[in-house]
């Protein structure tokens, strides 16, 4: 009845424990004692092999996973926990709990399910704390107040993570594309094809001064451009 991450049960959590190799220390044995929160059984002494105790050597916390993994990691976790036989009441509470997340409108938004991340590591891990004390509380009657909470904690982060991507200028690459392309207007010019010829314009640039370009008069129809030769050394 221990509190577990939920990480252990996604696909990438189970890759990693089964990649676990075990050395001759670990073929050893050791004693766990089991309590049970509600005093409902008898207390027990357990002899393990000390590999089964160990858990992975990665473990993201539930708070930083995403609602996605959340959702693979659960069926896998709640069919773990059955197996180990925690108390019928538990195991309820657990499915009805994760049942709720599941169905809730804020799997709507991105901060909606961020909000249900966040949700799920804390009251899961309160639950399990408070178990057998006090304080113990119905899993599966979801705290209205707590969730908006950490929507609108979501909500805020998403917006100050989308002003600092807009505030950060977009550095364009030192071509001299960027340097010397200009749009021209239409000149009042009436022949119907297409003209070539050369000219020396002296830029207002810092980058370049004094290069001579050449002009391509395409169709009326479209506008000019400035074409450099390249690559820009001094006059070319």
């Amino acid at each position: 009845m221990k509190y577990i991450e939920l990480y252990c049960f996604t696909p990438a959590g189970c890759h990693d424990h089964a990649n676990l190799r075990l050395s001759t220390a670990d073929e050893a044995f050791g004693f766990t004692y089991s309590i049970s929160p509600d005093g409902s059984t008898s207390n027990s002494l357990t002899l393990k092999p000390v590999a089964a105790l160990a858990h992975p050597g990665k473990i993201i916390p539930d708070e930083d996973l995403t609602w996605e993994q959340v959702r693979d990691a659960k069926s896998c976790y709640l069919s773990h926990i059955i197996e180990a036989g925690w108390d019928a009441a538990h195991v309820n509470a657990l499915v009805s709990f994760f049942t709720s997340l599941d169905n809730h409108p804020y799997n709507d938004t991105p901060e909606g399910k961020q909000a249900l991340v966040w949700y799920q590591a804390h009251a899961r891990g309160d639950w399990h704390r408070k178990l057998g004390t006090t304080e113990s509380f119905n899993l599966a009657i979801l705290n209205k107040t707590l969730l908006a909470d950490f929507k609108k904690k979501a909500k805020d982060q998403l917006v100050q993570n989308n002003v600092s991507q807009v505030s950060t200028p977009i550095a364009l690459p030192d071509t001299p594309a960027n340097h010397h392309t200009q749009i021209l207007t239409q000149p009042t010019y009436t022949h119907s094809g297409t003209l070539a010829t050369t000219c020396t314009m002296h830029h207002t640039l810092t980058h370049h001064p004094g290069t001579t370009c050449t002009l391509s008069l395409a169709p009326l129809s479209t506008y000019y451009m400035w074409h450099h030769p390249h690559p820009f050394s001094g006059t070319t």
